[in-house]
């Protein structure tokens, strides 16, 4: 188990270093297209390309947010809530978000076929799509299977009467401290 939770932890690093990486050339990228474009009346050519293949680069960081629980909550109207209702909500909402990232994952798969039979590429670049095609595809199966994890985790925390509690950093980190003390 450790081995295997060696390799998804070096997985995420290189997710997240891919997604910071991508998020910084994109910022570069408008900002130098803004200048060139009002400043000189002359775009860089293909800026929309290039942005669509680094958004699709920045999906793989989605399945590192939801396996490390750093999803944003909005939980205005559920921390009001007692533990049957909290379960009716995550036991519906939860398996019906793992299904809508599943089809998206199958229908990306079905997509990456489709463009390398028709040869498609960027108009302005000239790149193939099917590489973008499938690091999304790789993404969204990731994503898929994250939040099957963590809706397995989260419904496991109902047994015996519990509810689950979604600690901020602060509280993780003084209940870790408390954890090391015993």
């Amino acid at each position: 188990m450790k081995m295997f939770l060696k390799i998804v932890g070096r997985i995420t690093e290189v997710f997240n270093i891919i997604a910071m990486v991508t998020l910084a050339a994109l910022l570069m990228l408008v900002f130098f297209n803004t200048i060139l474009r009002y400043v000189f009346n002359s775009p860089i050519p293909g800026v929309f390309e290039l942005t669509r293949m680094g958004m699709i680069c920045l999906t793989p960081a989605m399945a590192v947010t939801i396996l490390n629980k750093k999803c944003v909550w909005v939980d205005i109207l559920s921390s009001r809530f007692g533990r049957i209702p909290l379960l009716i909500l995550d036991a519906v909402t939860l398996p019906a978000a793992g299904v809508i990232w599943g089809l998206i994952a199958w229908q990306t798969y079905t997509q990456i076929f489709r463009s390398i039979n028709s040869n498609t590429h960027f108009t302005t670049i000239k790149l193939y799509e099917w590489p973008f095609r499938v690091v999304f595809f790789i993404a969204m199966s990731a994503a898929c299977l994250s939040i099957v994890t963590f809706t397995c985790e989260r419904l496991a925390q109902y047994k015996n009467g519990g509810v689950p509690k979604d600690e901020d950093e602060v509280e993780q980190a003084i209940r870790k401290a408390e954890e090391m003390d015993i």
